[in-house]
């Protein structure tokens, strides 16, 4: 009699265990792409912001996110197409792109972050990574910048899509944002970007890989660099 009563309490409690919903999923917004460390992959406690080229989540970004998941590390993606459709401020923006990322890096129980941004995205990076909030500063273990321009655009307009930059010069930023590491990768082709072939400045670690602004499409040696740097 007595294990028939605790039989059946056991499976009262066993089906409203079941019964409780699963926890929810941090927000996501429509600007937002999340990538999580692929099933089985190593353990590692980084992940990456990424901040996209002006032409949205695009092939660079999708490839190199893969590689990154499959080497356990997950990405929260900003599509600047949509992002960047007005005009932002860079403090708002990193503001509110560090909001937005934080509950999923705790989801993820990621202790540190690598801040990557192409083309567009390496524009403005410096200017955001200048300007984010403390506690996701210190989480930085990496600021790396992909192509990035002398100027920078805070809108996604047909001047960026042009390469036309209207904006304040990106390189004095870039070189200020010590103790932060910087990683910058260029391309040996003939589009012109600001990463330095000598006299790097300190804290700063510069890479030029064959081809112009897409870097020839070396995903996996942009992923290498990214993780090596990273730490």
């Amino acid at each position: 009699m007595r294990n028939d009563v605790l039989a059946g309490v056991m499976s009262l409690i066993f089906s409203a265990c079941m019964a409780l919903p699963a926890a929810a999923a941090p927000a996501q917004p429509n600007w937002m792409t999340v990538t999580p460390a692929a099933a089985g992959a190593p353990a590692n406690d980084l992940a990456v912001i990424w901040v996209s080229g002006d032409g949205g989540w695009g092939k660079m970004e999708r490839e190199v996110t893969a590689r990154l998941a499959a080497a356990g590390v997950p990405t929260v993606g900003v599509n600047s197409l949509r992002y960047f459709a007005s005009r932002r401020d860079p403090k708002g923006a990193a503001t509110e792109i560090a909001a937005a990322a934080e509950p999923w890096l705790k989801d993820m129980k990621r202790t540190r972050v690598a801040f990557v941004g192409f083309s567009f995205g390496a524009d403005i990076g410096p200017f955001m990574v200048r300007d984010l909030p403390p506690d996701m500063r210190n989480k930085l273990s990496l600021a790396a910048f992909l192509s990035p321009s002398e100027k920078a655009n805070f809108q996604v307009s047909p001047a960026s899509w042009l390469g036309v930059g209207l904006g304040p010069p990106v390189w004095p930023v870039m070189t200020a944002l010590a103790p932060t590491k910087v990683l910058c990768i260029g391309g040996a082709g003939v589009f012109e970007d600001i990463c330095p072939d000598s006299k790097t400045p300190p804290g700063m670690v510069s890479v030029r890989l064959p081809g112009g602004h897409t870097l020839d499409n070396q995903y996996s040696a942009i992923t290498a660099l990214l993780l090596k740097e990273s730490g």
